[in-house]
């Protein structure tokens, strides 16, 4: 990675830097995903299963943009039985 490809925080950011990290990559992967697998218009019903994740709350932001309605499903990954 090449320094040219690195954008620097304003002065006194309060971000994670994993959130930090994911900020350039996740927003394209949501706006990807309602653009390539079905086309949808104004009013369309977007439902995600995961949507605290990053990606999820990309997705519920850029879908109010466009003017998709969402129903997101969310989970608590402590809540599942952990395997050994």
């Amino acid at each position: 990675m090449s320094p040219d490809s690195l954008f620097p925080l304003p002065e006194g950011a309060k971000i994670h830097p994993v959130a930090a990290a994911t900020i350039s990559v996740n927003p394209f992967t949501a706006d990807r995903m309602m653009l390539d697998f079905v086309k949808l218009e104004k009013g369309d019903w977007v439902l995600q299963n995961g949507a605290n994740s990053a990606v999820g709350q990309n997705v519920i932001q850029i879908a109010r943009i466009r003017g998709f309605k969402t129903v997101n499903v969310i989970r608590d990954r402590y809540a599942l039985p952990r395997q050994a």
